[in-house]
C-alpha cells in the first residue's frame, strides 16, 4: 500500500547531532553573523585599526572554540 501523500509517514532523515549540539550551531552562527556585522561597520566609520583587527581575530576564534566544545561535548557524551 503507498502512502504518498497522506502525511502519516515521516519521512525526514534522522539527525545525528544531538539537541545541545544544535544549540552550540545556532549561537555560533550568530556570533559569528555579528562579528561580520561589526567588521563592515567597523571599515565603513574608518576605525583604528587594532579595533578591525581584534574582530577579524574574534571571526577565527569563535569557530575554533565552538569545535572546541562540540569536541569536549562529544568526550562527555562517552
Amino acid at each position: 500500500m503507498n502512502n504518498a501523500g497522506s502525511g502519516t509517514e515521516n519521512t525526514e532523515p534522522k539527525s545525528s547531532y544531538t539537541g545541545t549540539q544544535r544549540l552550540i550551531a545556532r549561537i555560533g552562527l550568530l556570533l559569528i553573523a555579528a562579528l561580520i556585522l561589526l567588521l563592515i561597520a567597523l571599515l565603513i566609520i574608518g576605525a583604528e585599526p587594532g579595533a578591525i583587527l581584534s574582530v577579524l581575530f574574534l571571526l577565527i576564534v569563535v569557530p575554533c572554540a565552538i569545535y572546541g566544545i562540540r569536541l569536549y561535548i562529544g568526550f562527555l557524551k562517552k
